[in-house]
């Protein structure tokens, strides 16, 4: 059972208030229980022919495992046969072979059933295993009432046809019956709502082409993720975190909450601290250690794959220029709204900035995959753990939310841009399930070719302490694993761990 709480501390109404929160988790373990008459005699008069005879057990399992069980039987010494407890009688009874009826059986066999209750009792009859290798009965879950333990009533039935052929006396054999808690249950992605309730778990559990807008609890932002191809989880749009002044610590409850080891803080302690917070101006840097961010605000482009219309050496998305080039601002104030997920899901990713009626009147819309987020130096995407100390492979984290990270490049792997991006073009790669953005990128203090080409940090470091490999694309490209200096202020996506 889970139970999840978000404790606020109070302050007067004149104070500054600081919110914080934490996940309680009750775990609540299976309770399994079985219960079996302790034997099963059967007493028969054999004729030449041959005499039927049967008897039962009555097996009742209860449990409150929410998945239900799994029940096996095996013969505990691992033989099929029913043998003689004189150890001077060689000949034994041998199992029924396949499913046989009780007219069915051949002289000197034995088999077993199992069945809930006369409806529903197999009227055939099988060899009982020699190993427990599959169940004999299985069950989705319990219907509880009133906290009491839902419970189970099987007749285990056993039957033999005996002639006058076979030795009189005792034959026996031990059956042992065991039962098995199923495993827990795991949601997909469509049942989580949460960015950081994301885990290699959900994500096994999804089918690819499922989606979400999951919520980043560090700051309340929503973001489109997709099981994809690959069949990795991943967001299907840019990532828009704004890092704080102080950077991300235990006393803004951000640490816990991004992709850094748990007890480990990013801020002014570290060798690449976070040297100031995301701003709406665009940061002048060439240094390989920066950790700077841009937001540029809310805007997408209105034809994602037209790469003839960009600007470029522009201070922001609100220029002349780019509003030319199709740069739509859909922040707050703009009239615009996000799509609902039944109006994104049936609709073509070709052409974002289109109008629904709702009501009577005309609502202008917007697609948020093809929201623009923010730009990050590769040391802000990194957290600070690339630095120039990392040369030819991964930085450690990432300012992905808790339980994602950052891709690799270019490699067959899932998991990497080349794995999930190696046999696009230019325009699938902008358009469904993928959308990635041709958002241009951050230098010397202006923002270049947004609208013409996509930049997307991996989280590997180049051999040269002042590069790092990225996704990028345009016009016919597509490169998994291009190379950029480590100051370029570069987009952001991230897929689960």
């Amino acid at each position: 059972m889970l139970v999840g709480a978000l404790l606020f501390p109070t302050t007067p109404d004149t104070a500054h208030a600081e919110e914080t929160g934490t996940k309680a988790t009750l775990t609540i373990n299976p309770v399994l229980s079985l219960g079996l008459d302790s034997a099963v005699t059967m007493s028969v008069q054999p004729t030449s022919t041959g005499e039927f005879t049967s008897g039962s057990a009555e097996l009742t399992v209860s449990t409150n495992n929410e998945t239900g069980y799994s029940l096996y039987l095996s013969t505990a010494n691992g033989k099929a046969t029913l043998d003689s407890i004189n150890p001077a009688t060689t000949t034994a009874i041998q199992p029924v072979s396949g499913n046989v009826a009780a007219d069915g059986f051949g002289a000197n066999t034995w088999g077993y059933n199992l069945g809930k209750d006369a409806a529903t009792d197999a009227t055939t009859y099988q060899a009982v295993p020699i190993t427990a290798t599959a169940p004999q009965a299985t069950t989705a879950g319990p219907t509880l009432g009133d906290g009491a333990l839902a419970a189970d009533t099987y007749n285990l039935n056993f039957g033999a046809l005996i002639n006058s052929d076979l030795p009189s006396g005792t034959y026996t054999n031990t059956v042992t019956v065991s039962v098995v808690a199923n495993p827990a249950y795991v949601p997909n992605l469509t049942q989580i709502s949460n960015m950081q309730d994301m885990t290699t778990e959900i994500c096994n559990a999804s089918t690819v082409g499922q989606t979400n807008r999951l919520t980043d609890t560090r700051d309340g932002k929503l973001y489109w993720v997709a099981k994809l191809a690959d069949n990795q989880c991943w967001m299907t749009q840019n990532l828009d975190f704004d890092i704080p002044a102080g950077g991300l610590t235990n006393e803004n409850g951000l640490a816990a909450k991004t992709d850094i080891p748990d007890g480990i803080v990013w801020d002014s302690s570290n060798d690449y601290a976070p040297q100031a917070t995301t701003t709406g101006s665009i940061f002048f840097s060439t240094s390989s250690t920066g950790t700077y961010s841009y937001d540029p605000g809310y805007y997408v482009k209105s034809d994602p794959d037209g790469y003839d219309s960009y600007c470029d050496g522009v201070s922001g998305l609100n220029s002349s220029s780019c509003t030319s080039a199709g740069w739509v601002n859909v922040g707050e104030g703009s009239g615009y709204t996000a799509l609902t997920e039944e109006q994104a899901d049936s609709t073509s990713s070709g052409s974002l900035t289109y109008e629904v009626t709702v009501v009577d009147e005309q609502a202008k819309t917007y697609d948020a995959h093809y929201l623009v987020g923010n730009y990050y130096q590769w040391n802000a995407a990194t957290a600070g753990t690339g630095g120039t100390d990392v040369v030819g492979e991964d930085a450690t984290d990432s300012i992905c939310p808790k339980g994602w990270k950052l891709p690799t490049p270019n490699n067959s792997n899932s998991g990497s841009f080349g794995g999930l991006v190696g046999s696009l073009n230019s325009t699938t790669i902008t358009q469904a399930p993928y959308y990635f953005n041709p958002s241009g990128y951050v230098d010397s203090g202006s923002l270049w070719l947004a609208g013409n080409e996509g930049d997307y940090w991996s989280s590997t470091a180049h051999s040269s302490a002042s590069n790092a490999y990225l996704l990028y694309f345009y016009l016919d490209n597509v490169g998994p694993s291009g190379i950029s200096l480590r100051y370029y202020g570069r987009s952001v996506r991230c897929l689960a761990r």
